[in-house]
């Protein structure tokens, strides 16, 4: 079965004075027809680039994507023309940029903003497009929608320039979100009130949504699937309930360990000591090595392949090589849970 989005092998550069970073080193994931994938890790693991390359947004000069492919129903995206991209960028697949009032045009009204890709992509009326944005405004749960229409920007609060942001995303009814950070600088009531809507959207239009986000709350609550990323690559992925259960990563324990638990068990929150590495010149073995209590002499020599476990469960860590020491001997040597 094709998927819907297929993403393999993607590597993107951006030169500067400094030399050449190495932003995303070969990630690869897919996301089917009506489903949540969440793109999850630190900031500058290469998330937003990754976003950014499947939208045809990174800008060139200085990026660039030297290698990978990007498929959408079939289609090779990094191989598309300017205008190619134009008519399937909002179309087929739409955009909730990160910071809602930068991603919003202070100087236009809101339903201005909305009718604006239903007239250039569905070519509409201005009238009729007006009428479509104040129903896309219902839709995302604004009220008094044909007032608020007629409203600018920094008249709404944050949660509500969100909704807009999303209603533009959907206006032109794509097949595929790609939602990046949706509920950052929201208190958690807004950030609850976003995913629901989101969830509601999705099972109404059969959306698929590539979530892209810090928050493993924000992964629990709304992903099926996620994939988590170090340093510009892929370290483990699988379906959410899996890795949250039986993570099998020493990165993906140490962000379980990192974030408070509300299950009731006290336990101290361990942050991960360190810094990521410096992607001007990243390492040839895995990137975490630097700080994973684990590390063993392979681990700063060379990347290891995934691992396959249960249901499409992957990690890429030298522990679940067969010739690798088991963790309780590791602890009984000295290293840390």
């Amino acid at each position: 079965m094709e998927h819907l989005l297929q993403v393999e092998n993607l590597k993107v550069n951006f030169k500067t004075f400094g030399g050449e970073v190495k932003a995303v080193r070969g990630v690869t994931f897919h996301v089917d027809k009506g489903e949540t994938v969440a793109i999850v890790g630190e900031s500058g693991c290469g998330k937003s680039v990754t976003a950014q390359a499947i939208m045809g947004l990174i800008p060139s000069p200085p990026g660039r994507i030297v290698d990978g492919s990007i498929r959408f129903n079939g289609q090779e995206i990094t191989a598309m023309s300017k205008e190619e991209l134009h008519r399937i960028r909002g179309t087929q697949i739409g955009m909730v940029f990160q910071d809602p009032m930068t991603a919003l045009n202070p100087t236009m009204k809101v339903g201005s903003q909305i009718a604006e890709g239903l007239i250039r992509h569905r070519n509409l009326g201005k009238q009729e497009a007006k009428q479509k944005a104040v129903e896309m405004l219902k839709l995302v749960g604004i009220p008094d929608a044909a007032k608020r229409a007629e409203q600018y920007p920094h008249e709404f609060s944050g949660g509500m320039r969100q909704r807009v942001v999303i209603a533009i995303a959907l206006a032109c009814s794509p097949e595929l979100v790609i939602a990046d950070e949706p509920t950052t600088a929201l208190d958690v009531t807004v950030q609850a009130q976003i995913l629901d809507l989101m969830r509601d959207l999705q099972q109404q239009n059969n959306l698929a949504i590539v979530l892209i986000t810090h928050d493993l709350g924000v992964v629990a609550e709304a992903a099926q699937r996620a994939v988590v990323m170090y340093a510009g690559i892929v370290v483990e992925t699988g379906p959410v309930e899996e890795i949250f259960a039986r993570p099998k990563h020493p990165y993906t324990w140490g962000l379980m360990k990192s974030m408070p638990r509300i299950d009731g068990a006290k336990e101290r929150l361990v942050p991960i000591e360190g810094a990521p590495p410096d992607l001007f010149n990243p390492p040839h073995g895995c990137p975490f090595a630097a700080r994973c209590d684990y590390a063993m002499e392979i681990c700063q020599r060379q990347m290891p392949e995934a691992t396959d476990f249960a249901d499409g469960h992957k990690a890429a860590c030298w522990l679940h090589d067969e010739r690798a020491p088991k963790i309780d001997e590791l602890v009984a040597a000295g290293r840390q849970v």
